[in-house]
């Protein structure tokens, strides 16, 4: 489970917010544990228990510093985004009409990600800074709930061009159920809708590219006002709450209904496990630091 840890928050934040994570996990570590390296995912599944990976869905909380980018690393921070929606110290988000691109300090902070074993993760990011990052990168990227624009023309969503060079680098594209990114003017989409999307891109750059990132989270209307008001979300491409996520994939008790949509597509059973979570695991054991070990 990639749990985001952070959005919008600041430094002061983003401790806070891991500091509840990694309690969290504690409280709870007959089915839980944390992911520092790709074994700690083996051992997870061994045991029966789910694996967390702690993840920044913006780069925020380093702001203008490339020097926390270690400390994160070593609070448990496996996964960060570049951007989020908007412009950042890193690069451009999607929702940025400049679409400039990677920052100078962007390139510094790929390198250092990619020294660390942090994951780089492009979702949000806009498609210069997506293309720039890949081109910046020496380890696998990921964009890890991000949805092809072929099949719903939403600026969250991916050109194709974007998931060829995520490919290229030997990274994953994890798909979104978030409705808005699924089907365009469907309130309500369709497994079969989301399905579509995962056929996508496992046609254009190979099913060992595809995961899932299906971004399940609910949302009050003050959450969504106050998200409005940061500027982070557009009432444009952001309908408010309530989400009503694909039907038959609602929620993550009903992810095993992705796999039967997949037996009846064609599907291999190898192929199915790479997108239920082979594919980002490759990204992991690759990226990750203590990658080796226990191959049980």
């Amino acid at each position: 489970m990639s749990a985001t840890v952070v959005v919008e928050e600041d430094t002061l934040g983003a401790l806070s917010k891991i500091a509840s994570w990694l309690h969290f996990v504690r409280d709870h570590d007959d089915r839980l544990m944390l992911a520092l390296a790709a074994r700690d995912i083996r051992q997870a599944r061994r045991e029966r228990k789910t694996a967390v990976i702690l993840h920044f869905q913006s780069s925020r909380p380093i702001g203008y510093d490339l020097s926390l980018v270690e400390p994160f690393h070593r609070m448990g921070v496996r996964v960060m985004q570049l951007a989020y929606n908007v412009r950042g110290p890193l690069g451009d988000g999607c929702l940025e009409p400049s679409d400039a691109g990677l920052s100078s300090l962007g390139k510094l902070v790929v390198s250092e990600m990619n020294r660390l074993g942090m994951v780089v993760d492009l979702s949000h990011a806009g498609i210069r800074t997506c293309l720039e990052a890949v081109d910046a990168s020496t380890e696998p990227v990921v964009c890890s709930h991000s949805n092809a624009r072929a099949i719903c023309d939403h600026p969250r969503n991916l050109m194709d061009d974007q998931i060829r060079a995520v490919a290229s680098s030997g990274g994953v594209v994890g798909v979104n159920a978030y409705p808005a990114f699924v089907k365009n003017g469907k309130a309500r989409p369709s497994l079969s809708d989301l399905l579509n999307h995962i056929e996508h891109i496992a046609a254009l750059v190979g099913v060992e590219h595809v995961g899932l990132g299906l971004d399940f989270f609910d949302a009050t209307m003050e959450e969504y006002e106050r998200m409005i008001g940061l500027g982070i979300w557009q009432r444009a491409q952001y309908p408010p709450p309530p989400y009503l996520y694909p039907a038959g994939i609602a929620s993550a008790s009903q992810i095993p209904n992705i796999a039967e949509g997949l037996v009846g597509r064609g599907f291999r059973s190898e192929d199915i496990a790479l997108v239920m979570g082979g594919s980002f695991f490759r990204v992991f054991e690759a990226v990750w630091p203590g990658a080796g070990g226990d191959t049980a």
